[in-house]
């Protein structure tokens, strides 16, 4: 990534399953951890948009990885949300949000100021209580602004962490005879 070798690859892809495939595949561990992973996708979102599902499949599993283990072990189960919400909409670009929200540890001022930087933890506690090389993060940020995108994180200590990728896409125009899935709730 930092040699600018790695190429995108922009194809069709239904993001909604994509964060499903994501979600699915992670769901394990939540499970195992003793913590809810919830998604939503925004109905308005195109269903066919062009970008590199494979990078931002790799981004997602970092944070959402990330999330359900913070949020693991506790007393009280823990709470991993996924929203997919369309920011903006200007013909065929549209540009979303992946907002990643739990109710884990938290992150001290501190260490957000660092939170991007190589090889870099909270503390050598958290390493060991939680595993991890400290490039999971970096390489996120990496691929997200290689897709145009921004990554960014709200976090309080003790009261969780909000991570929201934005990247914009293009969106495909639906197929002729495709059902808009809003016209079918019109009226209701």
């Amino acid at each position: 990534i930092e040699a600018g070798k790695l190429e995108l690859v922009e194809e069709p892809m239904e993001i909604a399953a994509t964060v499903e495939k994501v979600c699915g595949m992670l769901d394990h561990l939540a499970v195992k951890g003793n913590v809810r992973l919830t998604m939503f996708v925004d109905p308005t979102i195109p269903r066919a948009i062009i970008g590199d599902e494979n990078r931002l499949r790799q981004v997602l599993i970092n944070l959402i990885g990330n999330a359900i283990k913070f949020s693991a072990g506790r007393a009280t189960p823990g709470h991993v949300a996924v929203r997919v919400v369309m920011v903006e909409r200007d013909r065929d670009a549209i540009e979303l949000d992946l907002v990643i929200t739990d109710d884990g540890i938290g992150i001290d001022e501190a260490t957000l100021a660092r939170l991007f930087t190589p090889f870099s933890q909270a503390d050598a506690s958290t390493t060991r209580r939680f595993g991890g090389s400290g490039l999971g993060l970096v390489i996120s940020r990496m691929l997200t602004e290689l897709m145009h995108g921004s990554i960014s994180v709200r976090s309080v200590l003790g009261g969780g962490s909000t991570f929201t990728v934005r990247v914009p896409f293009t969106a495909v125009a639906a197929a002729a005879g495709e059902i808009d899935p809003l016209e079918l709730a019109k009226g209701l």
